[in-house]
């Protein structure tokens, strides 16, 4: 399932006489980059690797910390054709991948303390399942309302603001970056004094951010053996055939996107272990106008973590 993005690519001659946009000065394309499709590719992939909402709206407090192991599955479109071209399946270079998974897996260990005033910091690393991306990200909550237990007021639930930021690295085709706002509700339930189950409701608003690089989209071809170079008089090397492989590279447009979940699930805490499980989706078609195309579904995510808080 690694990202192949020379796979996403158009026949210039697909697109008549304007050929290839941005063209200017290149001379003959035999393929362009297919703009749509690699938008379509990472506004999935962004969806997918943005960070859950597996914490409570209640901080560990400044003296305590919360190790945990995290994982998050994604499902996607295994059928568009956008993630049959755009992965590299069983490694030809140009050819669609049959084997599309039907959701993408990733897991991470996140670390948070909690400091005063409230608020709470947070570093991860972790790893997307049959790829080689690698998942770095940091956070910061504020809990704005917090451990209100007594009286009238013992109802309202705790409520925390979390700004968090979650990359992907180890592909050097493109990169992608996912930060996220998140408001999140969420009431302690203490049972039989040693067992506290934590409703959590979420909104989520994801940014994704997506910037592609210079690719070779004829990786079957070799374009400097074509170019058949020769030494000249000047002992300088010229091409004695053709050169028009040279130009069959495409650099694939930076663009963002725009995500709205909503996220519900809960916290079960037993003196230092916790287990927490969310589920989201999201609220809204996730294509629009400005920058993804149409034929992008919604995304749910089942996401679930277990630690400790010491």
């Amino acid at each position: 399932m690694d990202i192949r993005l020379t796979g996403l690519r158009v026949a210039a001659s697909e697109l008549g006489e304007t050929g290839c946009p941005a063209n200017t000065g290149l001379g003959f394309r035999d393929f362009c980059a297919d703009q749509e499709a690699w938008r379509r590719l990472m506004s999935q992939l962004g969806g997918a690797i943005a960070p859950p909402i597996l914490i409570p709206a209640d901080t560990t407090g400044h003296r305590k910390f919360r190790l945990e192991f995290e994982t998050k599955v994604t499902d996607i479109d295994q059928d568009a054709d956008y993630w049959r071209r755009g992965t590299e399946g069983d490694g030809d270079p140009v050819g669609e991948n049959r084997s599309v998974d039907r959701a993408l897996t990733w897991s991470r260990i996140a670390l948070r303390k909690g400091i005063p005033f409230g608020l709470q910091l947070g570093v991860s690393a972790g790893r997307i399942y049959r790829t080689g991306l690698w998942l770095w990200g940091g956070e910061v909550t504020w809990s704005l309302f917090e451990g209100f237990r007594e009286d009238w007021y013992g109802w309202i639930p705790d409520l925390a603001v979390r700004g968090a930021i979650q990359t992907a690295t180890g592909d050097a085709d493109f990169g992608l970056t996912v930060p996220t706002l998140d408001i999140v509700l969420s009431k302690p339930i203490t049972i039989a004094s040693t067992v506290t189950v934590t409703p959590i409701v979420g909104i989520q608003f994801a940014w994704i951010v997506a910037s592609g690089k210079a690719v070779d989209l004829t990786p079957d071809r070799n374009a400097f053996e074509e170019c058949v170079p020769e030494a000249n008089s000047s002992g300088s090397l010229s091409c004695n055939g053709s050169i028009d492989d040279f130009n069959n590279v495409g650099v694939f447009d930076g663009f963002r996107a725009f995500r709205s979940r909503l996220a519900l699930g809960g916290r079960v805490r037993y003196e230092l272990f916790t287990f927490s499980a969310v589920f989201d989706f999201d609220l809204a078609d996730p294509s629009n106008r400005t920058s993804v195309p149409d034929q992008v579904a919604r995304q749910f995510s089942f996401s679930f973590a277990t630690g400790l808080q010491f």
